[in-house]
């Protein structure tokens, strides 16, 4: 099966002391992949020529194959998370590979996550902060991420119908929390507020009702046009 080390699924799952049944059904639910116990069975026989990569990453990570640092505290973590709550592992990406897997409250919250390259602070987002998605197509406006010549991306999505969409942000996981990067993310999150949505909020944190704030910008923004064109014409006539 195209090297793919079969014996060691065996033998690791003997180790965690786990039924096929059992093994196949934690990684179907905790990787969001196609597994039966009959499947599992060829697999670990070698009677399966060759499988998806989605499947191949979630054995090796289920299993702990390949080369680790300590197999053994690996293998006994496995061995905890398969025998203790249910855990939802969804892939990783970096730079459009998958770099490892994430630990996630449920199957519900995400099925990928992508990991920021560069910083995009008129999104609130910035390098090495984690992005988890879903599969499931954006709506206008929601932050979405897309996938075009091996290269992830991502963007607010305004409507249009793209092919290369990969799916919609649900949960950004932020790489630190020290004052300035939060004071930066801040200020990024209010810059992209439009007027609409400045007013908005200020009404709902503050009580007032909304067409009052309105018509305070409104007359705040023609006092600041003819205090400005009053300042104008008084240094031309100086």
């Amino acid at each position: 099966m195209n090297g793919f080390p079969v014996i060691q699924i065996y033998r690791k799952r003997k180790e965690m002391r786990l039924s096929q049944r059992k093994a196949a059904s934690l990684i179907a639910k905790m990787y969001g992949v196609k597994l039966s116990h009959s499947y599992l069975s060829l697999i670990e026989r070698g009677r399966v020529d060759s499988i998806g990569d989605d499947l191949k990453n979630a054995l090796a990570d289920f299993f702990k194959i390949g080369p680790e640092e300590n197999e053994a505290a690996s293998l006994k973590e496995t061995s905890t998370r398969a025998h203790g709550t249910a855990v939802h592992r969804i892939p990783l990406y970096g730079k459009a590979r998958v770099e490892g897997y994430l630990d996630m409250a449920g199957p519900q919250l995400a099925d990928f996550a992508v990991r920021a390259s560069s910083d995009r602070p008129e999104m609130g987002i910035f390098c090495g902060d984690i992005l988890a998605c879903r599969k499931a197509k954006p709506l206008a406006g929601d932050l979405a991420v897309a996938g075009k010549k091996g290269v992830i991306t991502y963007f607010f999505y305004d409507g249009q119908d793209l092919t290369d969409i990969l799916g919609t942000v649900v949960l950004i996981l932020k790489k630190s929390l020290n004052a300035e990067y939060h004071k930066a993310s801040l200020n990024a999150a209010a810059s992209a507020l439009s007027e609409d949505q400045l007013a908005r909020e200020l009404a709902s944190k503050t009580g007032l009702k909304l067409i009052d704030i309105l018509r305070s910008l409104a007359l705040l923004k023609e006092f600041s046009i003819n205090n400005g064109q009053g300042k104008a014409d008084n240094e031309k006539n100086n």
